[in-house]
C-alpha cells in the first residue's frame, strides 16, 4: 500500500485550527458561525480550506485526521 503524505495541521491557519476543533465537537458550520460571530459563508470558505488542506472528502474524516495527530 501506498502511503499518501498528509500536510501536518501546523499548515492551518490559528482560525482554521479553531474551526477544525469545533468540528471536532460535533458542531454545524450555523453553530460555528454563530459561537464565533462570523458568518456562515465565512465558515464554509474556512471549512472547504481545511479538507483541502488535509486532503479530506468529509468534515469528519478531517476532525478523525486532527485527532490522530493530537
Amino acid at each position: 500500500l501506498k502511503r499518501v503524505a498528509r500536510p501536518a495541521p501546523t499548515t492551518l491557519t490559528a482560525r482554521e485550527r479553531e474551526i477544525a476543533a469545533l468540528i471536532e465537537e460535533g458542531l454545524s458550520n450555523k453553530e460555528i458561525a454563530e459561537r464565533l460571530e462570523i458568518g456562515l459563508p465565512t465558515v464554509k470558505n474556512h471549512v472547504h480550506n481545511i479538507l483541502t488542506k488535509l486532503k479530506a472528502t468529509r468534515r469528519g474524516q478531517a476532525a478523525a485526521m486532527l485527532r490522530d495527530v493530537h
